[in-house]
């Protein structure tokens, strides 16, 4: 990950300007490492089917559609991520780096869980285009820091997003993202909700794997449930299907009592055991607390029920 600045000859000089000098590190520190030729990847996902006549109606493009990345090679990816210095700038919790995290950057623990692969490859090839606002992600000029790297070949990219994707696990992305949720935004009026039967909602947006919604389904029927009502503080689980809405078809919302019983269960064994359970069945996602209720019924703006 280094950006090279062009060199130019200096004025009443003869000699050149030295390799050293005429590379000008902007970002990351490049490594010397050899990334392995031979990859080892697994099957690709079944496809989406479909007629032309159907794409044409839907867009152009399938419903909820997004970037699906090939299969890559995650302990290549590994190397390619050291290779291009990437640890210089982003640090990733129980992994060891020649350079690690000295240059400022986001870090990047348990990051696989909560994006899909598709993001790591636009955040890669095309930085500028989600800029999130905070240290380490835009610089002065309000553009993101992550630097483009022209020169990286797609099977370089495709296994560094497989390792990325692999970072599944180390890292509370939850209670990490509860300060920017925890206070209602005044920023749009609303409705207020009905009364609540706890205190602070974790939500998760997500898509269940190919294959697994029955077994999801009767684990969650004849274990998981009686699991997490067993967990002091958890109030309820309510989940929703969408459509038409883009993004992932399914929202669960896990109620709690207050925010102590939310830390509680998401910093204990048996409440990470029981959601890593719950994460075996689904696809990337994220987390998001907030003390409102993501969805609920206006009363002032709907009609009456029909009877």
């Amino acid at each position: 990950m280094r950006a090279f600045a062009t060199v130019r000859r200096v004025a009443g000089t003869q000699t050149l300007l030295a390799l050293a000098v005429a590379v000008v590190v902007l970002a990351c520190e490049r490594g010397g490492r050899t990334v392995p030729t031979a990859r080892s990847v697994g099957p690709p996902p079944p496809p989406v089917r479909m007629s032309m006549e159907a794409l044409h109606a839907a867009g152009g493009v399938p419903f909820d559609w997004k970037l699906t990345p090939a299969p890559g090679d995650a302990v290549r990816g590994r190397a390619v991520y050291e290779e291009y210095g990437c640890a210089s700038c982003h640090v990733v919790q129980g992994e060891t780096f020649a350079q690690q995290g000295s240059n400022p950057g986001p870090e990047l623990t348990g990051m696989g869980a909560h994006h899909p692969p598709g993001y790591f490859v636009e955040s890669i090839v095309n930085p500028n285009a989600i800029v999130v606002e905070g240290a380490g992600y835009a610089g002065p000029t309000g553009l993101s820091t992550m630097p483009s790297y022209p020169d990286m070949s797609l099977v370089d990219l495709t296994d560094v997003v497989a390792y990325l994707s692999s970072l599944n696990s180390g890292h509370n992305h939850a209670m990490m993202m509860a300060q920017q949720n925890m206070v209602p935004t005044a920023l749009r009026e609303r409705p207020a909700p009905p009364p609540q039967s706890g205190g602070i909602h974790l939500v998760m947006r997500f898509d269940v794997q190919p294959g697994r919604l029955a077994d999801f389904e009767q684990w969650f029927r004849d274990e998981g449930r009686a699991k997490f009502l067993a967990t002091d503080g958890l109030v309820g689980i309510d989940t929703y299907v969408t459509s038409g809405m883009g993004g992932p078809a399914i929202v669960s919302i896990f109620t709690f009592r207050d925010q102590q019983a939310a830390a509680r269960f998401l910093d204990t064994p048996e409440g990470l055991a029981l959601g890593e359970h719950w994460d075996s069945f689904i696809g990337p996602h994220g987390h998001t607390l907030s003390l409102l209720p993501p969805v609920y019924r206006a009363d002032s703006l709907s009609t009456p029920p029909v009877r």
